[in-house]
């Protein structure tokens, strides 16, 4: 009897668990430079989750990617999701963090030193320099706690953030691990928070846009583990202005 109740579990698990995915592309900012290929990212990562039958599918373009709005999104799936089911996001647009020749100085006048000396963040569509620290997606702030409540339910996620210094986006790094790294793929790191959520960064400084994307759709055509997926993206990668990195527990 309990064998059976065990098998009837399992299979309700299997017949009634969704896929939700979220992907957002922003080419045109409203006070950034416009970013080229992003367009083209949003086409290829709706063929990646095409090819894995998820057409569940919330996309954010340009405009529609407001700061308030992503958050929003993501808070909104979070709740759908229960045990079992699995969740997809792609992000492909501008990134920052304290070593931002850029905006590493305002992030510190606006005293977000703390928050983002182990963390990263993605620059959404209304993102504005002049309020830096109302319009700026925070890893460790915004994204962390959403997605530490959703690692408790799902039973796999694949996030991919295709950005300048989009390697600590979703997680924490030790300042002084980070300077004495090798730059390489990194995987199952003591400090990465989640037990079910796959990690992809393009890149751990500078990234070119249009190029990532292209080598993630060859990497994922086909089913992969971790380990595929880290030797499959060092070795189209490893020669390129970019260094990508993968997060994850086996």
């Amino acid at each position: 009897m309990l064998r059976m109740l065990v098998f009837w579990l399992l299979l309700s698990t299997l017949l009634f668990s969704k896929e939700y995915a979220l992907i957002v592309t922003i080419e045109q900012y409203a006070r950034l430079p416009q970013l080229k290929g992003v367009d083209e990212d949003n086409k290829i990562y709706r063929k990646i989750l095409q090819k894995w039958g998820v057409d569940n599918i919330v996309s954010l373009k340009d405009s529609e990617a407001t700061a308030g709005n992503i958050l929003d999104h993501l808070e909104k799936i979070e709740e759908k999701i229960e045990p079992g089911d699995s969740f997809y996001m792609f992000f492909s647009g501008h990134g920052s963090s304290l070593y931002d020749d850029l905006y590493g100085i305002r992030f510190q006048q606006a005293g977000l030193t703390d928050i983002l000396r182990d963390s990263g963040a993605i620059l959404p569509y209304d993102f504005d320099p002049e309020q830096i620290a109302k319009t700026v997606i925070i890893g460790k702030r915004d994204l962390r706690p959403i997605l530490m409540k959703m690692d408790e339910k799902i039973k796999f996620a694949l996030i991919v953030f295709d950005a300048c210094y989009s390697e600590s986006s979703i997680r924490s790094i030790d300042e002084e691990a980070q300077k004495g790294r090798t730059p390489n793929i990194l995987t199952e790191s003591e400090d990465y928070p989640y037990e079910h959520i796959i990690y992809v960064a393009s890149s751990i400084t500078k990234a070119q846009t249009g190029v990532f994307s292209h080598v993630l759709y060859q990497c994922l055509s086909q089913k992969f583990n971790l380990e595929q997926l880290k030797r499959c993206l060092n070795n189209k990668m490893d020669k390129g202005f970019q260094i990508p990195v993968v997060l994850g527990n086996e």
